[in-house]
C-alpha cells in the first residue's frame, strides 16, 4: 500500500493513544500486515528513536539497544503469505512497544546498585522471591457499618444504602455520601476495598476525594465528628481534602500518622512494601511515626520504614507522575525490583516472582491503557533483566 511518512507517523501516535476508530484503524492494520511498508517503519523507528535521544528521553546505548532489538523482531517476518498471521503477531508486537517512544509519554533506563555482585544464572545459592496476594477480594467492597457487606461493581447507578442518617449513591466508578444529619451512633464506621487491578473514588461526607489504588483499603466514618477528620489507610490513596479550619484531616497507615495543613498529597503504605511513602503535591503535611513531626513541602516525598522512628526525604520529585496511578499510568522513580514486581501485581492481577541477584534501579514511565506484555517487554529491552512464564507466574530473571 501506499503511504506517506507523515501520514505513517499520525496513524501510529493514534493507534498508541487508542484514538484510532473505523477507516483509520483499519489502514494503520494493514500497513503494519503490508510487507511493502517494512522500510518505511525501519526508517520510521529508526527517526523517532533519534528524536528520543535527542530529547535526552534515553542515552545512546538505550537508545541503540532498543532499535537493534525492534529491527530483529521485524526481521523474523517473513512476507510469504502463510506467514501473514505470524507477521501481523510480530508487527502489533514492535507497535505497541514503539508506540510508547512515539508518543513521549514513555521512557525507561536502568542504573546499578553499586554492588559489584555478578549475574549468573547458574549460582545454586540465588533466591527467588514471589510477590504476595496483598488483596482477596474479587470486588470493590463497600462494608457497612452493621458489617453487610456490598459488591459495588454489581450494583446499578443510585443509592446503594443509607445509614447514619447519610445516603450513599454511587455513580459509575465513584462513592458519594451526602453530608446528612448529626447521626445518633456516634461511632458508625464503613470501609471499602479494592482488589487488584481496579481503582475507585469516594467522595466523603466532608467534600473531601479519595482515590483508591488497586488491592487498598481505606476505613473510615460515614460522617465526621469531633476535632478532628481521621481515616485509616491501608494500601495506596491519593487525597484531595476539603478545608475546615480548626478540624484537622488525619490519615493513619498502621501506627504512622499524616496530618494534613493542605490539600493535595498521596500515600503508600501497602503491608508486603518495606516503607510507607507520603508525596505532597500542594500545601503541606507533617508525617510521623513513632517519632517528631516531619513537615514536607511540595515535591517532597518521606520515607519511612516499618517500625522505625526516622524519615527519609527525597525531593523534587515528578509528583504528577507519582500519582499518575489515578488515571492508570504507571511510574518508576528508581525502584528496585522487588518494588516494581509489586506494583505491577497490584496493576495488572497477575502473580510475579522475582530473582534477589537483580540489583539495578529501574526509572520509568509507560502511557494509560498499557498492558502487561509491553510493560515487560519494554522493561526486558534494558538488557538487564527477562520475564520467563514459570507456571501461573511471571518470573523476572537476570539477562545476560
Amino acid at each position: 500500500m501506499d503511504m506517506d511518512r507523515e501520514r505513517l507517523a499520525s496513524l501510529w501516535r493514534g493507534y498508541a493513544q487508542g484514538k484510532l476508530r473505523g477507516d483509520d484503524l483499519d489502514q494503520f492494520l494493514q500497513a503494519l500486515n503490508d510487507p511493502g511498508m517494512e522500510e518505511a517503519i525501519k526508517e520510521e523507528i529508526g527517526g523517532m528513536l533519534s528524536t528520543a535521544g535527542a530529547s535526552g528521553l534515553m542515552d545512546d546505548e538505550t537508545q541503540s539497544r532498543i532499535q537493534d532489538r525492534l529491527m530483529a523482531v521485524i526481521g523474523q517476518s517473513e512476507p510469504a503469505p502463510r506467514q501473514q498471521f505470524r507477521i501481523r503477531t510480530t508487527m502489533f508486537a514492535v507497535a505497541a512497544l514503539f508506540a510508547l517512544v512515539l508518543t513521549g509519554a514513555w521512557y525507561l533506563w536502568i542504573q546499578p546498585s553499586g554492588s559489584g555482585l555478578p549475574l549468573s544464572l547458574s549460582d545454586p545459592g540465588a533466591m527467588v522471591h514471589r510477590v504476595p496476594l496483598t488483596q482477596a477480594t474479587d470486588h470493590v467492597m463497600l462494608t457497612l457499618g452493621d458489617g453487610s457487606r456490598i459488591p459495588l461493581d454489581g450494583v446499578a447507578d443510585g443509592t446503594v444504602a443509607r445509614e447514619g442518617g447519610t445516603s450513599i449513591v454511587k455513580r459509575r466508578d465513584q462513592l458519594m455520601y451526602g453530608a446528612g444529619i448529626v447521626s445518633p451512633v456516634s461511632a458508625l464506621y464503613h470501609q471499602i476495598e479494592t482488589p487488584r487491578g481496579e481503582r475507585y473514588q469516594v467522595t466523603l461526607s466532608d467534600g473531601t476525594r479519595v482515590w483508591l489504588n488497586a488491592a487498598s483499603a481505606m476505613r473510615f466514618p460515614v460522617r465526621f465528628s469531633g476535632d478532628v477528620r481521621e481515616v485509616e489507610l491501608t494500601g495506596q490513596a491519593y487525597f484531595e481534602v476539603a478545608h475546615e479550619a480548626g478540624r484537622p484531616f488525619i490519615v493513619r497507615v498502621g501506627e504512622a500518622r499524616v496530618e494534613v495543613f493542605g490539600t493535595h498529597f498521596d500515600v503508600m503504605g501497602y503491608p508486603d512494601d518495606p516503607d510507607i511513602r507520603t508525596t505532597l503535591l500542594e500545601g503541606s503535611v507533617g508525617f510521623s511515626a513513632g517519632g517528631a513531626l516531619t513537615m514536607l513541602k511540595p515535591g517532597d516525598q518521606s520515607l519511612a520504614g516499618r517500625g522505625k522512628t526516622s524519615v527519609r526525604i527525597r525531593k523534587g520529585l515528578d509528583v504528577q507522575e507519582v500519582i499518575g496511578w489515578k488515571d492508570g499510568r504507571l511510574h518508576f522513580e528508581g525502584e528496585d525490583i522487588g518494588q516494581v514486581c509489586r506494583d505491577l501485581s497490584r496493576a495488572f492481577d497477575v502473580r510475579l516472582e522475582y530473582d534477589e541477584r537483580i540489583r539495578e534501579s529501574f526509572y520509568a514511565s509507560f502511557p494509560e491503557g498499557g498492558r502487561l506484555d509491553v510493560v515487560l517487554r519494554a522493561l526486558e529491552m534494558t538488557g538487564k533483566i527477562k520475564f520467563e512464564k514459570s507456571g501461573e507466574a511471571w518470573r523476572a530473571v537476570p539477562q545476560l
